[in-house]
């Protein structure tokens, strides 16, 4: 039960809360400023560097941002072409990197994307097989150097 003497030990830490949440809910709304000023803020503009503009009427000085477009050119030659041996060299070694890893009968094709390189594990014997594989590879990749590939 409740006697007046426990009543105290509620009653006082409720009324000291109950007082801090009423002086935390009123100290923000009192010492709101409101600034009237606005300045447009276009979309397709920039803001580079402020520029310092005095006010007429009053003397004192505003900072302002001064708007500058954005840049359309990256510098990157549009009309240059690829040459047309790295177009090949780039479209047929996407084109095997997509099949591997895959079995022939020389070999298994993988790639090692850390070398940017095909991996070739050739069956024996060694030296029909890595006949058969360059042959395999000037007649269906010829744009793909051996070079590119490391052999096991």
């Amino acid at each position: 039960m409740i006697n007046r003497t426990n009543l105290k030990f509620y009653l006082i830490p409720v009324g000291i809360l109950l007082i801090l949440f009423i002086v935390i809910l009123i100290i923000p709304f009192g010492s709101k400023k409101t600034d009237n000023t606005t300045s447009p803020t276009p979309s397709t503009l920039v803001p580079t560097k402020k520029a310092i503009t005095p006010l007429p009427s009053s003397g004192t000085i505003r900072v302002s941002p001064t708007l500058v477009p954005p840049q359309v050119f990256t510098g990157a030659a549009i009309d240059k072409p690829i040459p047309q041996t790295e177009a090949d060299l780039g479209s047929q070694k996407t084109a095997l990197r997509r099949k591997a890893p895959f079995a022939l009968s020389f070999g298994t094709i993988s790639f090692d994307y850390d070398n940017d390189r095909f991996a070739l594990a050739l069956s024996e014997p060694k030296d029909q097989s890595k006949t058969a594989f360059t042959t395999w590879l000037k007649q269906n990749y010829p744009a793909i150097p051996v070079e590119q590939f490391a052999i096991q």
